[in-house]
């Protein structure tokens, strides 16, 4: 029988087992052999794993016992016992300007410490975030310095919504933003370190990007991290109580020098609270869960490769790869019982029900120009097809093949004198466009695409007609223009807003459109369902319906798009577990709705083939 009882310093769990057990105990994330004994962390997700690896074989010491009991009545049933609340019974709301659910949702991250945010998006998870670090403040807590990392497009909002709080909260509250020359930055971060001494409560925004620059590497796997990379940094200086994630799936591979960048922020020997926010925690499947949650409860995900041996379903791709499919169904109980009480997910369609439906009509499927598919069908024949002019193109790979073939399915193509292939007129999907604004008699729409050539043909065609617009792409970055441009679109002043998916995915409001026109999809879902809620959030109530208009190209690869995009939303469905959050609130108008949109796709003859599951894994 194996024995589980905390080491005598009381940092790992000492597990004592037979030798035919050796097997089972490896199993274990994060278990390791040294010096005559397996240990695992000391967490919740190893008391969990260790009673699901060995059953009622495991014999647990008092320490441990004791350990685990205050753990699980202190942190663990609390927030599960709040994880799909939407609101308080007696109705009270205990936050002044919230809406119930993220009154809810404060009391979740204040019970949990660390924790996953992922209410859908357009629902207000920043305010949520200050308001709990407020109450933890006032509740007796200190969570003050904050570090705040998220998308560069969004640090402004952020140092709004700290503006807008702070004369409800603490008015000594100093908040820098980390931007401009390297010298400038330097000098903000002594600012804001005099400021931390001077005894005010400082909060510190940064992107993404930046992290790398301001932080040391934490380590991963065989990973080797230079000198330079193990350099403690300006981040690493500064003893932040309380590190906040903004767009957390953006760490979703572990190797990246971002991510572990964030983790060494996160990981700091004097934080005590780390909250992750994000809509989509999944990108394909619940792999890219770990790295997230690793950087939120280091101790409860320890080790990647164990979490996806133990809790991920794999199978072979048709490549003869394996691939993440989903969770595994065998100790999906046991992983749900780590999860939740670390993660809140509440869908729009309960937490918002005075948005307006999304309705998704029939794809408006345009035939290609002869220019067009003439140029298609070399490319997917022989990986190569020759241009009018008598230029020849070349796929060397099936990657290069499929990036081609999505150019050469939106418009016609042209070498410039750089010798780039370049999109061009005629394009169907153009003159379906016009058409669409015609139908529009004036009123307001968004049009997307994943290609920056295909919304500057677009930008062509409105100049044409003498259509006003506005345009949010990389092109445009994010500061005073592009803020003016979306300004200018809600105030009225243009018709269409062009927006390429990537730079519209987030920090972006355009309420005053009732109907998003998707040129192209991405293949990556986060980044998909990011631009429909642009459209699709507090303030789009002033419409009945939120139009979602896909535009494909009939027989090419853009048909299989939108199947497998659905099977990437299935497996997200596994993690947020929307539809069981609906049931318990007792919404089954919602749930209904759910299950035809599922139906519907999967009706597609494509679903389940082999040709639609070969880029479901594919961002």
């Amino acid at each position: 029988m194996a024995q589980a009882e905390l080491t005598e310093d009381s940092g790992r769990i000492l597990v004592s087992t037979t030798f035919s057990e050796k097997e089972l105990i490896k199993s274990v994330p994060g278990s390791g052999w040294k010096n005559g004994d397996w240990t695992v962390p000391l967490s919740w997700g190893s008391c969990v794993t260790l009673r699901g690896v060995f059953g009622q074989r495991l014999e647990i010491g008092p320490r441990l016992v004791e350990w685990a009991t205050h753990e699980r009545e202190e942190r663990v049933d609390p927030a599960n016992e709040i994880r799909m609340v939407v609101s308080w019974a007696n109705g009270v709301v205990t936050e002044p300007g919230l809406y119930p659910f993220q009154d809810v949702g404060v009391e979740f991250l204040y019970r949990a410490k660390r924790a996953l945010l992922a209410d859908e998006m357009g629902t207000g998870k920043t305010t949520q975030t200050i308001r709990a670090i407020r109450r933890l403040a006032s509740w007796g807590e200190d969570p003050f310095p904050v570090c705040v990392i998220c998308p560069n497009t969004v640090k402004r909002g952020w140092l709004r919504e700290w503006a807008r709080e702070a004369p409800r909260g603490d008015p000594n509250v100093q908040v820098f933003v980390i931007e401009g020359s390297a010298t400038k930055r330097r000098k903000i971060f002594d600012d804001a370190n005099a400021a931390i001494a001077d005894g005010y409560d400082v909060a510190i925004i940064i992107n993404f990007e930046s992290v790398r620059g301001h932080s040391r590497l934490a380590p991963y796997g065989t990973v080797r991290l230079s000198e330079k990379e193990k350099m403690l940094k300006e981040l690493n200086d500064i003893s932040f109580k309380t590190v906040v994630v903004d767009e957390a799936h953006r760490m979703k591979d572990p190797k990246s020098k971002q991510t572990r960048a964030c983790w060494s922020v996160q990981h700091g020997k004097e934080v005590k609270f780390v909250f992750g926010l994000t809509g989509t925690p999944i990108a394909s499947h619940p792999g890219d869960l770990w790295a997230i949650m690793h950087g939120i409860a280091p101790l409860d995900y320890p080790t990647r490769t164990k979490y996806v041996d133990r809790y991920c379903m794999q199978g072979y791709s048709p490549f003869g790869g394996l691939n993440i499919v989903g969770v595994m169904p065998n100790t999906k109980v046991e992983f749900e019982q780590i999860l939740d009480p670390r993660m809140r997910s509440m869908p729009k369609e309960l937490v918002l029900p005075f948005l307006p439906p999304r309705i998704r009509p029939e794809p408006r499927y345009v035939p290609m120009s002869p220019k067009q598919k003439k140029a298609y069908k070399q490319m997917e024949e022989d990986m190569l097809t020759r241009l009018d002019d008598g230029t020849v193109i070349f796929a060397t790979n099936s990657l290069t093949k499929n990036t081609r073939l999505l150019q050469f399915s939106s418009a016609s193509a042209v070498i410039n004198e750089e010798g780039e292939v370049r999109l061009s007129e005629p394009s169907s999907k153009l003159d379906e466009l016009d058409n669409i604004i015609d139908e529009m008699n004036g009123e307001p729409l968004v049009v997307v695409a994943e290609s920056l050539q295909l919304i500057n043909l677009a930008q062509a065609r409105m100049d044409k007609r003498g259509i006003t617009y506005r345009m949010v792409t990389g092109d445009i970055p994010a500061g005073p223009i592009r803020e003016q441009n979306i300004e200018d679109f809600q105030e009225g002043k243009a018709q269409v807003m062009l927006m390429t998916i990537k730079a519209g995915g987030v920090g972006i409001t355009l309420t005053r459109a009732g109907v998003i026109v998707f040129l192209q999809r991405s293949w990556s879902m986060i980044d998909n369902k990011q631009c429909e809620d642009r459209v699709h959030r507090i303030g789009s109530e002033i419409h009945d319906k939120i139009v979602i208009i896909d535009m494909i190209a009939a027989d090419t690869v853009e048909e299989s798009q939108i199947p497998r995009l659905h099977e990437k939303l299935n497996r997200l469905q596994e993690i947020v577990r929307h539809r069981e959050t609906l049931l318990a609130n007792g919404n089954v108008e919602a749930v209904a709705a759910l299950d035809a949109e599922k139906e519907r796709i999967e009706a597609s003859p494509l679903w389940g083939t082999d040709v639609m599951r070969e880029g479901v894994n594919d961002e």
